[in-house]
C-alpha cells in the first residue's frame, strides 16, 4: 500500500498525458473524415484547335470531383462586361459522383452577349457554379479567353 501511495502523483500524471494523447488522436482522425468526407472538385481546361489549322475552336473544360460526396454542378458562369452573366440551366444539375468527371465546350458563339437595347458585352471571365451558387474557379480562364481571341 506505501508504494502505491509513493507512486500515486506520477500515476495520475501518466493516466492524465495518456488520456490527453488519446484525445488529441480522436480530434484529428474526426477533422479528417470531415475534411476527406465532402466533394472537392479539380478543374483543368485548355485550348482545343482545329486540326488543319492554327485556328481555336472552343475552351475546354474538364471537372472532376475528387472528393468523397457527390458534387451537383449548375454548368459554367460566363462573366461578361459591366457585371453581366450567363449560363445554360440544367434541369437537375450535372451530378458528379466520386472519381466522374464532366466537360464543358465555350466555343464563338460564347464570346459576346446581346443586352436587351443592342448592347454588346464581351467574355471575360469563366467560373464553375454549383448547386449551392458557389464559384469554383478556372485555373488560367482569362489567359485562355484572351488567346482564343487571338487565334480566331
Amino acid at each position: 500500500m506505501e508504494v502505491f501511495n509513493y507512486f500515486k502523483d506520477s500515476t495520475a500524471i501518466i493516466i492524465s498525458i495518456i488520456s490527453l494523447i488519446v484525445a488529441a488522436k480522436s480530434l484529428n482522425v474526426a477533422k479528417q473524415a470531415v475534411t476527406e468526407d465532402r466533394a472537392i472538385l479539380k478543374i483543368n481546361s485548355r485550348l482545343v484547335f482545329h486540326s488543319h489549322s492554327d485556328r481555336a475552336l472552343y475552351i475546354e473544360i474538364i471537372v472532376t470531383n475528387v472528393g468523397r460526396r457527390d458534387a451537383v454542378l449548375e454548368g459554367v458562369l460566363r462573366h461578361y462586361e459591366e457585371g453581366h452573366t450567363s449560363y445554360e440551366v440544367e434541369e437537375n444539375g450535372i451530378t458528379l459522383r466520386e472519381k466522374n468527371r464532366v466537360k464543358f465546350k465555350i466555343s464563338l458563339h460564347d464570346f459576346i452577349l446581346s443586352g436587351d437595347e443592342g448592347e454588346v458585352y464581351a467574355l471575360e471571365d469563366l467560373t464553375i457554379l454549383d448547386e449551392e451558387n458557389k464559384e469554383h474557379e478556372i485555373p488560367n480562364s482569362q489567359e485562355l479567353i484572351k488567346r482564343f481571341r487571338e487565334n480566331n
